[in-house]
């Protein structure tokens, strides 16, 4: 069974591939977001992508983060909305409470190290989409409302939210999980060039980890809130720009009790301003952007720290018909450290049937908050540089016909100057360096498509990944009763090989690599929608295989799940 997994994952590297989605190419942006949307978390998302390891505490709604390319988690910085999802006091962004039901894709513009989330498109028409869905083996259960409005001619309201709840069946709430989430926007054209834009985002996240010592008898309990706001306006002070002035401001607060004892709590603020003009001039553009932001953090048992930081961007983008230029640079400053240079580069060249891309980056950021105010054991950590990210990579991509699309890409990754934490719990500093090649793979045939992605992390034994990881997509896409019933499925196999699990700390929220190599795991989902004009129904049945996986000691994946669930679309 091995051997036949790694055979059929070097076929997929020697014919690897385009763009892997888990829908066909020419579905609508409406249908994709159906697709996405069936899943719960974006935990779930990052889980089906080759070059994404996933560290989750296991059961859907809890805590996860991911780790790209091997890198630390936290090296990738998440952006919604204009808001920067980034807790600075712990050093990395929970997944679980990402907007994921406002959103249908993320993109990196410029660099692979900065992710956009991309909302759902809005509808000018009034429209309320609610989805529902059941899981029959966690008795899970999840209501999410998302209603759009013109409210006058000049102006469009955007509200929506959500409630993720599981009760279980363990005394005291031992096993509950609730996740809740709460969004809002206001566009108001104020001229016929200007609009004033207000947003706000509130998420609860509230969950129970069984004890780390066998046969302890706690109770682990973890609350998290996020707060997050912004206004300000957006235009053009002439014909050819685009110009936007924007305050922001966010909160984050978590605590974790054992037996309803606290054992932490933080408290982090941030207040921002950002602001940005962009001209054009047909095929040449041209930017520049500043934000400033500043943090203060204190909790229990972290002594309360404050500082400012800041980054001023220049951008340039320019092509011709056959290749694109996109770069941007500047300087990263935070009165922790110093000033230090930093920017990225992206150039593309594509004919009708290739296209070769390479893109190299390198960002700086704080270490964590809350490792350097750290007031217990192992004591705080003292550095007197930043960590420094860096990425390469060169990917190509042809289609030799019309149904087929292949690719490849070779990608190096380094985080300098990481704090990271021994199994004994005491403070080193390393470099953690990853080589890696991708392959994709797509072809599809009428009503069938077939999508493969596959990643080999060389350096996988010092960083955070393992040696491959596989995803074999296999659909279809069916249209009945003269269209007036389409069916689409997805069968998914996901292979995980050889990996090193980790510990979670749970004062800290650190992710720690343990000495204990797990895997292989082979795991294999399958989903079924079912569309009826704007009502889409959905099944979904997780780990057929039934494989015993984790990834983070003490937690476990329940053996198989089923979801069955609906999401339906009104127009008024």
């Amino acid at each position: 069974m091995r051997t036949m997994v790694y055979i059929g994952w070097m076929l997929a590297l020697i014919i690897s591939a385009g763009h892997a989605q888990c829908w066909p190419r020419n579905d609508s942006l409406r249908i994709a977001a159906d697709n996405w949307n069936s899943f719960l978390t974006e935990e779930e998302r990052l889980f089906y992508q080759s070059d994404v390891f996933p560290f989750s505490l296991a059961q859907k709604g809890r805590f996860a983060v991911e780790s790209w390319r091997g890198l630390p988690p936290g090296s990738r910085r998440f952006s919604f909305n204009g808001w920067d999802l980034y807790n600075p006091l712990y050093g990395a962004w929970n997944v679980q409470v990402s907007p994921h039901f406002r959103t249908w894709r993320t993109v990196a513009e410029m660099s692979p190290l900065v992710l956009s989330y991309l909302p759902l498109p809005r509808a000018q028409e009034p429209r309320v989409v609610i989805t529902h869905f059941l899981d029959f083996v966690l008795n899970l259960s999840l209501i999410d409302i998302d209603f759009t409005r013109q409210y006058s001619k000049s102006g469009r309201i955007w509200l929506g939210g959500h409630n993720f709840l599981r009760q279980g069946s363990e005394p005291n709430g031992a096993s509950q999980i609730q996740t809740t989430s709460y969004f809002g926007r206001v566009e108001q054209r104020l001229t016929s060039r200007w609009t004033f834009v207000g947003s706000y985002y509130q998420a609860h996240n509230d969950f129970y980890l069984p004890p780390e010592q066998l046969f302890a008898f706690t109770n682990d309990q973890f609350k998290e809130r996020v707060i997050l706001g912004a206004a300000g306006i957006h235009g053009a002070l002439g014909a050819s720009d685009s110009t936007g002035v924007f305050l922001t401001g966010g909160e984050f607060t978590d605590a974790y009790r054992q037996n309803r004892v606290l054992q932490r709590r933080g408290i982090t603020r941030r207040y921002g301003l950002t602001a940005y003009s962009f001209w054009t001039r047909a095929a040449f553009r041209l930017g520049v952007t500043n934000r400033l932001e500043h943090i203060r953090a204190s909790g229990v048992p972290f002594v309360p720290l404050s500082e400012t930081e800041n980054r001023l961007y220049l951008i340039l983008d320019t092509r011709t018909r056959n290749f694109r230029l996109s770069g941007s640079g500047g300087v990263w400053y935070n009165t922790a450290y110093r000033a230090f240079p930093e920017g990225s580069l992206k150039a593309r060249w594509q004919t009708d049937a290739f296209q070769i891309t390479g893109t190299a980056a390198v960002h700086h950021q704080a270490h964590s908050m809350a490792y350097r105010a750290l007031q217990i054991a192992p004591g705080a950590f003292q550095s007197a540089e930043p960590a420094r990210i860096r990425t390469a990579e060169i990917q190509a991509t042809v289609q030799p016909f019309r149904y087929l699309t292949l690719g490849a890409a070779v990608f190096s990754s380094q985080y300098k100057n990481t704090a990271d934490l021994t199994p004994d719990t005491t403070w080193q500093v390393r470099t953690i360096s990853n080589q890696g090649i991708k392959g994709q793979l797509r072809m599809q045939f009428s009503r069938w498509w077939l999508a493969g992605e596959m990643t080999y992390n060389f350096n996988w034994e010092a960083a955070f990944a393992p040696r491959w990881h596989g995803l074999l997509h296999l659909g279809m896409n069916l249209q009945l009763f003269r269209g007036a019933l389409r069916l689409r499925g997805i069968f998914t196999l996901n292979y995980f090989d050889r990996f090193y699990s980790l510990q979670f700390h749970r004062l800290l929220r650190a992710y720690i690599r343990t000495a204990t190599v797990r895997g292989p795991y082979p795991i294999a989902d399958f989903r079924l929608f079912a569309s009826i004009k704007t009502l889409t129904l959905y099944f979904v049945w997780e780990n057929m295989l039934s494989t015993d996986y984790s990834f983070v000691n003490g937690t476990l994946e329940m053996l198989r799940m089923f979801r069955l669930g609906v999401r339906w679309t009104l127009w008024n």
